[in-house]
This record gives structure tokens, sequence and C-alpha cells, in this order.
């Protein structure tokens, strides 16, 4: 085999995805699908540095009907040992202006720079690209808003942008943990927020049959539920000083978790043709970056998900939509035209819909909602894969529409 020739086609592929102008309303447009055609957008200036790291960071937060959990964040965030340079927060909720006030009254007192504005569609993704075009800092941590930080996150991460001197990392993720930062001052937001019920995680990983089971049978692993669209991962090298702090390469990022170079993600970004809680959007924007850079992980900087149960869609349509959106990343990315890639996305499917029966029955939840869901997905998937470009985005931005508008 020729290795040389089979590392071109693949770095060409590569390129395809990176620099091919997306079409405008008649086919892909050119930032609201997550492309990175558009390298002459304008940023604002860089903001001051602060004393003890070379690069800055930013909270970059979008948030739903979740007020009272998301100030908890904030406070967290505004508690570093290395203090943000701002704290942006795009909010989609009906009554946004309430949790500006809350937030805004934080940052004051903490002497930190905030911007806090309406989405201009509730949308995570969309909402996550306004505050990429708010924020001015080197670094944006574009954590959930129920993602709760230990005081010294912050200072790990930055730790290793600052080791990367040639900017080869494109992210680090942090680590989330099962147990809770050290409490503030006040109630716990853990003693005073419904949480969204955990699963059989935990007894699952105790053991090498269990992690098996649950990589490979419930695909409960993010690798396991992605086909990447230039048929493989990329194998960047990490950088040896960064290494040495700890950090360890990851494929695809957890959206509860991230943090990027607002240089990579701000030409990545996330795919706005998504609406409302947009399921696999963080694995989609993660392996494009991943093209740019490399991504780690620091299990030093660590935080606690909480995982509030408010401003979450139906688990059938959250199931539903994470099969139809991956349908469409493949079609807007794949370096086949979706050939190879498709067939490897059905087989996905197929073993998606044992997954989701098993853990519906493990859960005994006797509706199947999420089995219910990829079989609903289905058919949306056949229409992704074949509809002409033209057609595709108003096409795919009513069938969000009306599958968030189901009542069971």
């Amino acid at each position: 085999m020729n290795h040389v020739g089979v590392r071109r086609r693949w770095r060409a592929a590569r390129d395809r995805i990176l620099t091919i102008p997306k079409r405008s309303s008649s086919g892909f447009p050119a930032a609201s699908t997550g492309s990175i055609a558009h390298l002459s957008r304008e940023r604002p200036a860089p903001v001051p540095r602060q004393a003890a790291f070379a690069t800055t960071w930013a909270l970059a937060v979008a948030t739903y009907k979740r007020h009272q959990v998301l100030a908890e964040c904030v406070k967290r965030a505004l508690g570093q040992t290395v203090k943000p340079a701002e704290v942006v927060v795009v909010d989609a909720s009906p009554n946004w202006q309430e949790g500006k006030l809350a937030v805004e009254a934080l940052c004051r007192e903490a002497s930190v720079p905030c911007q806090y504005v309406e989405a201009s569609v509730p949308s995570l993704a969309v909402q996550r690209n306004q505050a990429i075009d708010l924020a001015r800092a080197d670094v944006l941590f574009m954590i959930d808003d129920d993602a709760m930080l230990f005081p010294d996150a912050a200072e790990h991460v930055l730790a290793i942008y600052d080791a990367d001197r040639d900017a080869g990392v494109a992210g680090v993720q942090i680590s989330p943990v099962d147990e809770s930062p050290p409490s503030l001052d006040g109630p716990d937001v853990l003693d005073t927020v419904d949480l969204k019920p955990t699963g059989p995680r935990d007894w699952l990983k105790g053991s090498a049959l269990g992690r098996f089971v649950y990589r490979e049978i419930l695909l409960m692993s993010r690798e396991r539920t992605f086909v990447p669209y230039l048929g493989r991962y990329p194998d960047p090298e990490v950088p040896a000083e960064v290494t040495e702090l700890g950090a360890r390469p990851v494929r695809l990022f957890t959206g509860c978790a991230m943090t990027y170079r607002r240089s990579v993600i701000g030409l990545v970004r996330f795919n706005s043709w998504l609406r409302s809680y947009c399921p696999a959007e963080d694995l989609d924007a993660s392996y494009r970056a991943s093209l740019q850079g490399c991504l780690v992980v620091a299990p030093r900087a660590r935080l606690r998900h909480i995982e509030v149960a408010s401003g979450r869609i139906k688990r059938r349509v959250a199931t539903c939509l994470w099969a139809s959106n991956q349908a469409l990343f493949l079609r807007q990315n794949a370096s086949d035209g979706a050939g190879a890639r498709q067939r490897e996305f059905k087989i996905l499917v197929a073993r998606r819909l044992f997954a989701e029966l098993l853990k519906d029955a493990g859960s005994k939840r006797l509706d199947f909602p999420q089995l219910r869901g990829v079989l609903q997905a289905m058919p949306i998937c056949r229409k992704l894969f074949t509809l002409p470009d033209g057609e595709l985005e108003a096409y795919y931005t009513r069938t969000q529409a009306e599958l968030l508008a189901t009542k069971a």
C-alpha cells in the first residue's frame, strides 16, 4: 500500500471540509452551518493580559430557564484562583432580563466585565455562536449553565494553554467528576434544584465487562455514537510541554466541559441550523476543531455537571434529534459526499435501536421513548441524505419545529 498517497488523500479531504465555501440560502450558508469559510469575520481587540498567565479566559455560557443555577455557575467562575477576564451570557429565557440583573450584580461585585444579552434564536448552537462573537478573551470556557467549576479549574486549564507555545492545542476539556466543589456562602444549589435522573453508569463502569457493555452495547461513549466525516479521527502529536502537565489527548469533547482557543472556535463555530437543545452539537464542533489542532483533557481541572432537569426537551425528541442532527452533519461535511459515511451511519442507527431498547427496558420506561425516538428519526435521516441542497435548510428547520412542538 502507498501510505504516502493515502495520507495525501486524507489531508485533501480534511482541507475540503475546512476551506470549501458553503452555499447561501440555496444551500449551506457560510457562517450558519458552522463552516469556517468566513475567515475575514472582524474580531474585537484582545483584552488586557492577566498577571499570572499570558492567556486570558472568559466564561461564555448559553442558558435557558435556569437563572438560579446559572447564578451559581457564574459565582463558581468568579471565585476561581485566576479570575475570568469577562463573563458572557446569551439567554433564551422569556424573562431573560431577570437573569441579567442577577449576573450583572455578581460580576460588578467581582469587578469583572459582563455582557448579558438576549438570544437571537432559541438554540444552544446559535447562542454559543453569539457568545463567541461577543467575547474578547483568548480562551472561552463554553461550559453548560449547570456545570460547577472547582476553584482551581481555570488555573489548570490556562497552564496548558500557556505551556503550548506553538498553539498546537485547539481545545482543553475540563474533567467532569461526581463529587461537588466546595460550597460557597449560602445554600448549596444541589439542595434547591431538581436534578435529571441518573442511569446505571456507575455500576456498569465498575468492571471490564460492565465497561464493554456500557461502551459497545449501550453505546454510552461519544466515539461510539459519532461517524467521523473523514472516515477517521486526526492523530496530531500533543506537545511535550502539555503532556508534562498531565494532559492527555481526546478525540471528541463533551458539551458541559469545553474550552477552546477563541481563534479556533471562532473559525469552526457551531452548526446554527440546529434549534433548541441541539443534541450532538458538541461532537460536531469538537471534531471540526480537532482538524485545527489537538484536543486534550486536563485531569486536574475539574467540574461537577449537576444536570438540572429544567430547560430540557422530551426524551423521545432528544433521541430523535440526536440521530437526525448527525445525518445533517454528515450530509454537510462528509468527505465522500456521505457515501461510505452514510453506510456507517445506517449501521450505527441499527445498533442504536437495540441499545435504546435495552436502556428503556432497563430503566422501566415502558413507553420506550428512546427507541421510538430512533424509529422516528429514520425517515428524517433518509430525507436529509436525499434532498437537493436548496431544500435542505427549510426542510430541517421545519422538521425540528414540528418535533419540538409535539406534546407526547
